[in-house]
């Protein structure tokens, strides 16, 4: 008994120290494992950013040979523009070439306008001469009429002067006979003289005559006489034009030479048949070759940009295999290995752990990725290879304790009661083994239990909701049954057919505008000319209100015995009180032939109105007369 526990006690201290190189094996597994992780990761990074590299270089060897196309391109461009300039002229020389044609057309409109001018002015001016030689005659003429006309005059004066006296001797010598004094000289009188009254009203009559004519015939000359003075100026005026107009297309033709000089040294000393047309062509050819021009620099800037992007994006890719690359070289591998092989001699180092499989110089993303695949299979080798040698420890060990077990006799362990001896480990790993195989039994055995009772839960759970639904379709009935419930049915129902029955007429009412609706225990109107605008019968008219009233009594009326409890309950009277003088014409005979209709079936219908010609309209009216005391009634029929 004695040897075989000697014997477990150097297979406890065999065990600590073996166990612990077994847990460094592991932990050195463990650091292979991860620097293999590490490597392929790195290996695929690499891959990565070498094919980012790659793909970034020919995308910037593209960008650089489009960059080199574009700008020849653009080259090719600039001197085509540049011919096109030397051949054809500048965009600036064109655009004002096009501007001095169009000054030449101006200039030779004003010139002909000018020279119509001229030629108005001088035709004027000749009328106007041949109008002053005809006033001047007019002159003439009319002051030889004005000198007969004071000749005549004069000569009238005479008579009339002569008359006068007469006149005047005969009214002294009236009533005296001959051998009578004189009563100027007292000179016997030869004979009775003679009264000429007769003769000084002649000499007067013809004095004023003569007179009329001399200032007819002076307002004459002056009125001649203002209009050669008007014709004279007239001709004076048309010179002056006539004068301004030549000026003004010496000028004009003068501007027009020297901007047509211009036009035609442009256009190298010949003129073209259609200068506009030809200028035209040239800038359309010169905005053909700047827009291409524009075009090749725009995919130069481009093609440059694209080249500049390229060129960061390989400087990026380039970049990324760097720091890939440096994170390579900083691995481990190489301590790793040593400490592998101090402690465990016998196992082979891979040769990628030697210092000169290290990579020391800058390589290509390819080399480095392939270093890095090459370290990362090694270390997956020499994990496989250190936790294969921990296995194998731990196997060794194991067997060692199972041989000492099988010599001790049942309950010598538990006797000893030796806590550190890999006998009494296994001993509680096999009593916790059963003991956690009587728990599971007894677990599945309360899962069966725990299933069956979910099972039934799940049961009683869809009963309760088969009957919940039930139980809310009665309460819902019984509160639809309620009295007051039923009531505000009934209102309803009777309200949505009153609706209906008043749309009818109130589409008629209103020539087919206007429909009710009733919603949500108010009346609102459709408006059917305004997109069956729904809105409440609070913004009609005080007309349209009406119309809306009178359509829903008119619906009430005829529906008053469908809608009453009994068949006895009959509406044979209707009254309606004004309103009427809120329609127009032509509404009011629409209402008015309503109403008309409403009175048939022994029906009596009451209008109480102001508006004259709706009373006209009734077929028997009571008309209310006002009196001083009281009112008087009066039936008409």
């Amino acid at each position: 008994m004695n040897d075989h526990l000697g014997g477990l006690d150097s297979l406890a201290a065999r065990w600590e120290t073996d166990d612990r190189r077994r847990v460094d094996l592991l932990e050195l597994a463990d650091q292979t494992s991860e620097l293999s992780a590490t490597a392929a990761r790195i290996a695929v990074g690499l891959e990565g950013s070498g094919q980012e590299v790659a793909r970034a270089e020919l995308h910037l060897a593209e960008c650089e040979e489009q960059t080199i196309k574009a700008e020849a391109a653009a080259a090719s461009a600039a001197l085509a523009v540049e011919e096109s300039e030397r051949r054809l002229g500048t965009m600036e020389a064109l655009v004002r070439v096009r501007s001095d044609l169009a000054t030449v057309l101006r200039a030779q409109a004003r010139v002909a306008a000018a020279e119509a001018s001229l030629a108005a002015s001088r035709s004027r001016a000749e009328k106007s001469v041949v109008a002053v030689e005809r006033w001047q005659a007019a002159v003439a003429e009319g002051v030889v009429r004005r000198d007969a006309a004071v000749a005549t005059r004069e000569a009238a004066e005479a008579d009339h002067e002569q008359a006068h006296r007469r006149d005047l001797a005969g009214s002294l010598a009236h009533g005296l006979h001959a051998g009578d004094p004189c009563p100027v000289c007292d000179r016997p009188l030869e004979a009775a003289p003679k009264v000429a009254a007769a003769d000084l009203v002649k000499a007067r009559r013809l004095l004023d005559r003569a007179r009329a004519a001399e200032r007819t015939a002076a307002e004459t000359v002056t009125a001649v006489e203002r209009d050669l003075a008007v014709a004279r100026n007239e001709v004076t005026a048309a010179e002056q034009d006539a004068a301004r107009c030549e000026t003004e297309v010496r000028t004009v033709q003068a501007e027009r030479d020297e901007v047509g000089a211009a036009v035609v040294a442009f256009f190298g000393g010949e003129l073209p048949d259609d200068p506009q047309a030809e200028v035209e062509r040239r800038e359309r050819e010169a905005k053909r070759l700047a827009r291409e021009l524009e075009a090749h620099r725009s995919a130069t800037a481009e093609a440059q940009r694209a080249a500049g992007a390229a060129r960061d994006l390989a400087r990026d890719a380039q970049a990324r295999a760097g720091t890939l690359t440096a994170e390579l070289r900083a691995l481990p591998a190489v301590r790793l290995g040593e400490r592998v092989r101090r402690m465990q001699p016998d196992l082979e180092v891979p040769t990628a752990f030697d210092p000169v499989a290290s990579p020391s110089k800058p390589m290509k993303p390819e080399r480095s990725a392939e270093a890095a695949r090459d370290l990362a299979a090694a270390a997956a080798e020499l994990h496989a290879a250190l936790t294969a040698a921990a296995t194998r420890i731990l196997q060794d060990l194991l067997v060692a304790l199972d041989a000492a077990v099988d010599g001790l006799p049942e309950g010598t362990l538990s006797a000893r009661g030796a806590a550190t001896t890999p006998a009494q480990v296994l001993t509680v790993v096999r009593s916790t083994c059963q003991r956690l195989t009587v728990e599971a039994a007894t677990a599945k055995q309360d899962a069966e239990r725990l299933g069956e009772q979910l099972t039934q839960r799940g049961n009683l759970e869809k009963q309760i909701a088969e009957h919940g639904e039930e139980m809310r379709l009665y309460q819902a009935l019984a509160s639809e049954l309620r009295a007051d419930r039923l009531i505000t049915f009934l209102q309803g129902e009777a309200l949505q057919l009153l609706a209906t029955a008043g749309s009818e007429r109130l589409l008629f009412l209103s020539q087919g505008r206007y429909v009710l609706v009733f919603v949500g225990d108010e009346f609102f109107v459709e408006d059917r000319q305004n997109g069956d605008e729904r809105r409440s019968v609070r913004t009609l008219s005080g007309g349209e209100t009406f119309l809306a009233s009178l359509a829903l009594a008119l619906a009430l009326s005829e529906q008053i015995q469908s809608l009453a409890v009994t068949e006895k309950s009959r509406l044979e009277s209707l009254f309606i009180d004004e309103g009427f003088g809120a329609l127009d014409a032509e509404t009011l005979v629409i209402a008015s032939e309503a109403v008309e209709q409403l009175g048939g079936d022994e029906r009596m219908v009451g209008l109480i109105t102001h508006v004259w010609e709706l009373a006209e309209r009734l077929p028997v009216r009571i008309e209310v007369e006002k009196l001083a005391k009281g009112s008087r009634l009066r039936v008409i029929s």
